[in-house]
């Protein structure tokens, strides 16, 4: 009597971001035995095992996996992962402003794919918050902390920006007097 080889399934929940956690799924169930092997050295003996629950750029590539069933006879499957890194946003614009300026701009880096998500706490963004660059505004008469973040999305993977602290002075209190009336011919101060 022949036996028949198993039938190998390898996949993963890929594409997952740096962080997220990697988890590889082999079949078919009740084999006799499961043999992963993959990048960064992983080995593991169970039909689904999770890789690492915070994943690293060196957990991405080909995870091969060999069932053997009760006849010992091997079948092989492979999947390919991909990690995804991080975007890492980075805000530009003043970090000091003057209490009746209108307001002032902030950006990132326009990058191809991104999707971007401003947020900011004691003023207002003047204009969209979707695009890689805002107009940040505050009350007249304003002074104190305005802190702008920023998301970044890109292939699924979110980042927030450093937060930008924004610094708003009051005005100083400007006073003019002179020595006024004065006479022809004396120096007026």
């Amino acid at each position: 009597m022949e036996n028949l080889n198993p039938l190998a399934t390898a996949t993963s929940n890929s594409p997952v971001c740096v962080g997220a956690t990697l988890i590889l799924t082999g079949g078919p169930s009740a084999m006799s035995s499961y043999s992963w092997s993959g990048p960064d050295s992983f080995t593991a003996s169970t039909q689904s095992p999770t890789v690492n629950v915070n994943a690293t750029l060196a957990m991405a590539g080909d995870y091969r996996l060999i069932v053997s069933n009760g006849f010992g006879c091997l079948d092989t499957s492979t999947t390919t992962v991909v990690v995804n890194p991080l975007p890492s946003p980075s805000i530009t614009g003043p970090s000091a402003a003057c209490a009746l300026s209108a307001g002032n701009s902030y950006s990132t880096p326009l990058i191809s794919g991104h999707t971007y998500a401003w947020t900011v706490s004691g003023g207002t963004i003047a204009g969209s918050s979707t695009g890689h660059s805002i107009t940040v505004t505050w009350g007249s008469g304003s002074t104190g902390t305005v802190d702008v973040t920023e998301t970044i999305t890109l292939t699924g993977c979110s980042a927030d920006a450093s937060q930008k602290s924004v610094t708003i002075n009051a005005l100083p209190l400007a006073t003019a007097t002179s020595n006024s009336p004065v006479c022809v011919g004396a120096t007026l101060i």
